[in-house]
């Protein structure tokens, strides 16, 4: 019997942790003999395992992920099988977008589920990795350091050991990084605080920071600026953490650590991007009436809402013929494919935000999109509350009469009064290759100053052809967790197999590989780069079903029809389906299915997220009783976003109004009101809440609860009766009873993508001194 290859896995995250576990349980046993080598405490990588721990070089462990659980998923092991990750639920679970802290556990859930425990090496920090002739044959002797992570007096001890294959896992976002500003030297950084998005944690710590530099407690009377450098993903999700803990500070019930400042929050950005909530419209238009003139399509008013990867990802939307991973380089036309799709999700190119910054002009539809993926960003800036600046920061200056900060942009534009500055600028991936020879890294085609694409591999930035003992999994801007378990299987495939496989999977020679040519023309292209080298997830995963021999498989109800549904990990297995596959298909055939077009999953959540901010109302008001007036309401109103102050609720505002009273008889009446509206994930629910009085802030009792039960289908609404908008939307109803005084509600909501282009509210209240209806619209 043959010994086991011995791999020596650099990284124990989700791609060291998919890496091992493949190599073991894809293959028979005794194969491989993996090793991981961890230069942490724990297992997870970036993914830390409690909600507000404080792990160095872990995202903030209350950050929910940009992709749903389907995706954030591997294919053998179901998000059920972890346990109670989230007590504070009622009904346990992980929710449909998992926070950092859940994901965390996942992985180390994961890692027990295959054994892993045995295969890893933690606070073992590789410091090199040489190739060459040791002992029997061509190795990779590894050395590290032991007891990386110990005290300061701690000596960490080296150790070495030769491997047959070596696999870097040791993840792309490695070390922040933070772009040369001029003037930001130490004098400056003394009156500006200054910070990475990852170290981002809450408001309150911010305002801490901004203390110590100002000398002063922040106060009411406290102004400045709050600068995001950087646009995308981690610009938008700091923009929006920062704007939404302002608001939480100042429309949150009293507390003794309470302190607003009026601060604003602005974020440079160098290109427009698409700004995208978590629950997108699965069918944003509308065929045109039969017999109708014309075939336009109309944006659908009542959508139906999926997690924005399960729309994004559905293979239906792709043309027919073999599906291919799509170039590198994006042509105009293929960008103006999918700058209209993103466009379609979100109801128009964005000018609706007031935003010249985000607005997608006709020049924009030709270049590669960039998308941000948050809640409540879009309501925030279009509500002036974070402003969005385009271009770069050039220059950090201090104001000597003033000794203020201040920041000029690219065109000249100044931003007076910083008083933070946070940097969204990404990562470089350099240093986890630090341990790797020169000699190796030439012949990867190494690029040290490149943050996009510092090597050229093939395979999907699996290998490269001049050193086929070295792997790489995860490594690229962008990796998904399917894609790593497909990377796995590969070098699995590749290193178990026979010569000839080994040929069939591997290109001769790196002049011969077309991915490598392909590469290497992205990254020498002066054209304008998308957000992601390898961003055409779907073709990447049915590239590697095909060279693997991995069918897809099919989901419920497809009609014998496979090409249908989105691309997720487990529907990718190369064995029988197991019962953690299974359990994970089942999960998402109910959540496919709960999203038809009859069915209002998903709409409370899609309608709470595109609540948030100001409207403008008229309401009318007639009594039956002469001596309660009618008349009309005219006024503005606004959802203001804070943190949630009950358990169990995901989302929460503080709804306020004011306005003026014009009865029939002509008197004018100032008024005003407030609720707290929530949001519960569990049930997918909306409710409402009176406001105590003395504080104006604090939640009282139950009002009434919004159930979703249909679209309104014609003008009456259906159980909406009596609204007299024509334009749809979905239905929702209410009831309250107070005392003895009766409340009915009925909603309508009108989408446009992602957008609430308007909402209406009608009320019958009848009771022994009441009798009067009320019905209000919203619009922007």
């Amino acid at each position: 019997m043959s010994r086991p290859r011995r791999v020596a896995i650099i990284g124990g995250g989700p791609a060291g942790l998919a890496a091992a576990a493949t190599l073991l349980r894809s293959h028979t046993p005794g194969t491989f003999q993996p090793t991981i080598f961890e230069a942490s405490s724990s297992v997870g990588g970036m993914w830390p395992c409690e909600a507000d721990g404080d792990r160095p070089h872990t995202v903030y462990g209350r950050m929910p992920t940009n992709l749903s659980k389907f995706t954030v998923n591997f294919s053998d092991f179901a998000w059920e099988s972890v346990g109670d990750i989230d007590q504070s639920r009622g009904h346990g679970g992980a929710p449909m977008f998992p926070k950092a802290w859940q994901v965390g556990r996942y992985l180390a859930a994961y890692s027990r589920k295959h054994g892993l425990e045995s295969c890893v090496r933690l606070d073992c920090r590789v410091t090199s990795a040489v190739r060459g002739m040791f002992g029997d044959g061509k190795r990779w002797r590894v050395k590290w350091e032991m007891g990386y992570n110990k005290d300061a007096v701690h000596t960490p001890e080296l150790a070495s050991e030769d491997f047959h294959f070596l696999v870097v896992a040791s993840g792309f976002f490695s070390r922040r990084f933070e772009t040369g500003i001029e003037g930001l030297d130490d004098r400056t950084r003394e009156k500006l605080h200054v910070t990475h998005t990852s170290e981002i944690k809450g408001i309150g710590e911010l305002l801490c920071a901004i203390e110590e530099k100002s000398k002063g407690a922040v106060s009411s009377e406290s102004t400045g600026k709050i600068v995001v450098v950087g646009g995308s993903m981690s610009g938008a999700e700091a923009a929006t953490s920062l704007a939404l803990g302002l608001s939480s500070e100042k429309y949150s019930p009293p507390s003794r650590n309470k302190r607003v400042g009026n601060y604003a929050v602005c974020q440079v950005s160098p290109r427009p991007f698409w700004v995208l909530p978590p629950m997108t419209p699965k069918d944003p238009f509308v065929p045109p009436a039969s017999g109708a003139s014309g075939g336009a399509h109309s944006p659908n008013p009542a959508p139906a809402f999926l997690p924005l990867d399960l729309c994004i990802y559905d293979l239906s939307r792709l043309p027919l013929g073999e599906i291919r991973k799509a170039p590198s380089v994006a042509t105009p036309e293929r960008a103006m494919i999918m700058n209209r799709y993103l466009g379609s999700l979100v109801g128009g190119n964005q000018s609706d935000l007031r935003s010249d910054a985000l607005t997608m002009g006709p020049d924009m539809g030709r270049k590669p999109p960039w998308v941000a993926v948050s809640e409540g960003y879009a309501s925030f800036v279009r509500d002036g509350k974070i402003s969005v600046r385009g271009g770069r920061v050039e220059r950090v200056s201090i104001e000597e009469a003033s000794g203020k900060v201040s920041v000029t942009l690219s065109g000249g534009v100044v931003l007076e009064n910083v008083v933070a500055l946070v940097l969204a600028t990404g990562y470089r991936p350099q240093p986890s290759l630090s341990f790797l020879e020169p000699g190796v890294l030439d012949s990867l085609g190494y690029k040290p100053h490149d943050t996009f694409l510092p090597l050229l591999l093939e395979k999907h930035g699996t290998i490269h052809p001049s050193l086929p003992d070295l792997g790489f999994v995860g490594f690229y801007r962008g990796a998904y967790w399917g894609v790593m378990e497909m990377q796995s299987r590969f070098l699995g495939k590749l290193w178990a197999g026979e010569k000839g496989d080994s040929m069939r999977l591997l290109s001769a020679s790196p002049e011969e590989s077309l991915e490598i040519q392909a590469m290497q023309a992205l990254r020498d292209s002066e054209a304008e780069k998308g957000q992601w080298p390898m961003g055409d997830y779907v073709g990447v995963m049915e590239e590697f079903s095909k060279d693997l021999g991995i069918p897809r498989c099919g989901l419920r109800n497809d009609a014998g029809d496979e090409r249908v549904g989105p691309v997720v990990p487990a529907r990718y297995t190369p064995d029988s389906l197991s019962r953690e596959t299974q359990v994970t298909l089942s999960s998402l055939n109910r959540t496919l299915q709960a999203a038809t077009a009859s069915s209002p999953s998903f709409v409370a959540r899609a309608a709470f997220s595109a609540l948030q901010g100001t409207w403008e109302f008229s309401r009318i008001l007639k009594s039956a009783i002469p001596t309660f007036p009618s008349g009309t309401f005219i006024g503005r109103a606004s959802f203001h976003p804070r943190l949630p102050t009950g358990d169990g609720y995901d989302g929460e505002y503080l709804y306020t109004e004011e306005g003026e009273f014009i009865t029939d008889g002509g008197l004018r009446l100032k008024g005003s009101r407030k609720y707290v509206w929530r949001y519960e994930e569990g049930g997918d629910k909306i409710s409402v809440w009176f406001v105590k009085s003395h504080d104006g802030l604090s939640v009282d009792y139950f009002f009434h609860e919004l159930e979703f039960f249909g679209r309104c289908t014609d003008a009456s609404g259906g159980d909406g009766k009596g609204f007299e908008d024509e334009d749809g939307g979905w239905a929702a109803r209410g009831h309250h009873l107070c005392e003895e005084d009766n409340y009915t509600s009925r909603y309508r909501l009108v989408f446009g993508g992602t957008t609430l282009r308007r909402f209406g509210v009608r009320y019958v209240v009848v009771g022994p001194k009441k009798d009067y209806w009320t019905e209000t619209w919203y619009r922007r």
